[in-house]
């Protein structure tokens, strides 16, 4: 890989434009963070054991809230979701993404919401995503822990 991923609430935002839209789950830094590396969110407790890590990646545009206001930590998070947040950090240590290629190969190509297709489209373009045996990606289900692994074992090839 390029270089290391570097996280931290110490620094301001990246400012890497990598946002998809409100109401995406993941999308982009939308003033859920300030620049001292605080987050807003009201379902985040002060002392909740994940709040640096996410505070870090609120910071660095690689995830927000499902609303500018509520992160919903006990939430399930999509196949979907979970490209994206892939893919944007791939963004942020290789400077770009790559070109998509088509992903229509992927009997439900349709359903992935219009805010992830370009990050699926990519991430299937690197091999990181190849879809279930079923030939479906399912980009609405919950991931199993069993595929973020493999994603994330794809990705560090």
């Amino acid at each position: 890989m390029a270089g290391a991923l570097q996280l931290g609430g110490s620094g301001g935002s990246s400012g890497n434009g990598i946002g998809n839209g409100a109401g995406s789950g993941t999308s982009g830094n939308s003033g859920n963070g300030d620049s001292s590396g605080n987050i807003a969110f009201a379902d985040v407790p002060q002392d909740a054991w994940y709040r640096d890590a996410l505070s870090g990646m609120v910071q660095a545009g690689l995830i927000t809230g499902r609303s500018p206001v509520s992160f919903q930590p006990n939430a399930e998070i999509s196949r979907e979701e979970m490209t994206v947040i892939l893919m944007r950090a791939y963004k942020l240590q290789h400077g770009a993404m790559p070109a998509a290629a088509d992903i229509i190969s992927m009997k439900d190509a349709a359903s992935i919401s219009g805010w992830a297709a370009e990050h699926v489209a990519a991430a299937a373009s690197l091999g990181f995503v190849n879809g279930r045996a079923d030939g479906n990606l399912a980009p609405k289900a919950a991931a199993t822990r069993a595929e973020a692994a493999q994603i994330l074992l794809n990705y560090l090839k």
